[in-house]
């Protein structure tokens, strides 16, 4: 069943995305299907992890945070199944997220469309990363609004259902940054000129060791073995990617602000605030030569692009640039979503192995 709803939804969300009316009926139909996708699952990569985690009400679970085992305490405090459980996590992190996306774009076939593609059915399989995810979305808010306090109350809420969620700290510099970009060009050129060191040294941390055992960060070096051949050339390749469609978005929404210097529309703000935060994840490609689980970083703020994407759409005018921009936006997609999805087959035991479909 999931093989034939799957192609009816990404046929009508692709072509109510290209109209002048978006259809939220259409979304809302994508959405819950992703929403059956997710907690009706009953087999993927970590399925037995999380199942065993739950039924246990997380006794055994030293290195997981302890905000998702408040969740599943609360869970079975409440005689919540397992799969209930991920209803409500699901419906949980939605509301969150879509707070986010419909006050910057009306285009949710667009954006829903392409997290469909790109992270969702990973997001099904990392279920505290998802929650994570769906928290720092919901953050980029108060970042908008430079309400940086709640934002940091936030992003640190965040992490105690994942602890990478900690590298969006950064992103409150960004003010900084704007005022002098001089210096976030010399921290990615850092960032670059430490990861040729750490490829020269079998792609270790100088120094780590002792690093490590200084701060007690033994929960850390989960994290510091490194697993990544020559495969932090797709992770860095990915950043890449996203940072030039953000930028030639952001092109394409020129001029950004009025002659007074106030950004033309909440929109065009939004888009200067995203390119920002690409702009700033770059320093973090040190991390990739560690370990592949790092890519999260870039994925958790894929929705963030989507939503760029819905509104320099609508504010393209010529046709000629919005077939061009459209086509250079897909492939991203599909190229993300061949890294992340299909190289590694995620999709065929969730589509396979659902209780509803």
């Amino acid at each position: 069943m999931a093989y034939i709803i799957t192609p009816i939804l990404i046929l009508l969300n692709s072509i109510y995305s290209l109209t002048k009316r978006n259809s939220k009926f259409i979304s809302v139909l994508l959405i819950i299907f992703m929403w059956i996708l997710f907690w009706g699952n009953y087999y993927n990569h970590d399925y037995e992890v999380y199942f065993n985690l739950y039924n246990t009400n997380g006794i055994y679970a030293e290195t997981i945070e302890f905000g998702f085992i408040f969740l599943i305490n609360l869970g079975n405090l409440l005689n919540m199944n397992y799969h209930t459980f991920l209803s409500t996590i699901y419906i949980g992190c939605l509301i969150l997220i879509h707070t986010t996306v419909k006050k910057y774009t009306s285009n949710f076939n667009l954006v829903y469309l392409f997290y469909f593609f790109t992270p969702f059915l990973v997001d099904i399989i990392q279920i505290r990363n998802f929650i994570a995810m769906s928290l720092v979305i919901y953050s980029i808010n108060f970042l908008f609004e430079e309400k940086n306090t709640l934002f940091l109350v936030l992003i640190l809420f965040a992490a105690t259902f994942h602890r990478q969620a900690l590298v969006y700290l950064t992103l409150v510099l960004i003010n900084l940054f704007k005022r002098n970009k001089n210096i976030i060009n010399y921290m990615i050129l850092l960032s670059i000129s430490f990861s040729i060191i750490m490829l020269f040294n079998n792609k270790d941390i100088p120094f780590w060791e002792e690093i490590s055992g200084l701060f007690n960060l033994e929960k850390v070096n989960i994290y510091m073995d490194s697993q990544v051949n020559l495969g932090f050339i797709i992770y860095w390749g990915r950043q890449l990617i996203s940072n030039i469609v953000i930028y030639i978005s952001l092109k394409l929404n020129s001029p950004l602000k009025t002659q007074d210097g106030n950004f033309k529309s909440v929109q065009t703000k939004f888009t200067y605030l995203i390119y920002w935060v690409n702009k700033i994840l770059l320093l973090f490609l040190p991390l990739y030569l560690i370990d592949s689980n790092f890519y999260r970083i870039s994925r958790n703020t894929l929705i963030l692009n989507y939503i760029v994407f819905a509104i320099t759409l609508k504010n393209i005018r010529k046709k000629s640039n919005k077939i061009i921009y459209l086509l250079i936006i897909v492939l991203y997609v599909a190229i993300l979503s061949y890294m992340t999805i299909y190289m590694r087959n995620i999709q065929q035991p969730i589509f396979d192995y659902n209780m509803f479909l």
